[in-house]
């Protein structure tokens, strides 16, 4: 056989092995492009159900915090408008003019005084304080109980009295009475205010 025969025949079973490598190549990547499609596919479908899941929790989270400080701008308001309401009430009984002072405290010592105590009043009412005694004394006699006296250590209590025998006081001053009221009322306050639905 002559030798360009022999070369072309070669030549064409390098054509045929290399289009056979190319088709199988062709198929190798063809495979290799599908499974990788499909794998980015499934990495996306993955990738976006977790984002989808991160986003809910961060929903949540964000409504959770927004829940909890709408709740505690609640409490806050709530508490303010007690505090303005207890406040309120101790402007009026600050506020109240002399004549109905002295009928309101005369009033009261007659009505709690067993008789011969001592009544501490504020330094600053001097006058009034003597007008109080006065007034108190003249029911606690129509009750024929001992009189009762002004206390030798009168101090700065503010508006109410203290009604002293021996070492027992019985302290009414307003702004303790309003204390004391708010402790126990407090909560019964709030939840009329307040009631939630």
């Amino acid at each position: 056989m002559p030798l360009n025969v022999i070369s072309e025949r070669i030549l064409d079973d390098a054509r045929a092995e290399s289009e056979r490598i190319a088709r199988e190549t062709g198929k190798t990547v063809t495979g290799i492009r599908s499974q990788e499609e499909v794998r980015s596919q499934a990495e996306t479908k993955k990738t976006m159900a977790q984002g989808r899941e991160e986003i809910e929790r961060f929903k949540k989270e964000r409504l959770a915090t927004a829940g909890l400080r709408a709740r505690d701008e609640l409490i806050a308001t709530k508490q303010r408008l007690i505090d303005e309401a207890f406040a309120k009430a101790e402007t009026i009984l600050d506020d109240i003019d002399n004549d109905e002072y002295v009928s309101l405290m005369a009033g009261f010592i007659a009505k709690n005084a067993v008789g011969g105590e001592d009544i501490v009043l504020d330094t600053r009412y001097g006058a009034l304080n003597k007008q109080i005694i006065k007034e108190a004394n003249t029911s606690i006699k129509e009750a024929k109980r001992e009189p009762v006296r002004p206390a030798g250590d009168a101090r700065p209590i503010g508006r109410g009295v203290i009604l002293r025998r021996g070492k027992i006081e019985i302290n009414c001053v307003f702004a303790r009475l309003i204390k004391e009221a708010r402790e126990e009322l407090e909560a019964d306050i709030a939840d009329l205010i307040f009631k939630e639905t």
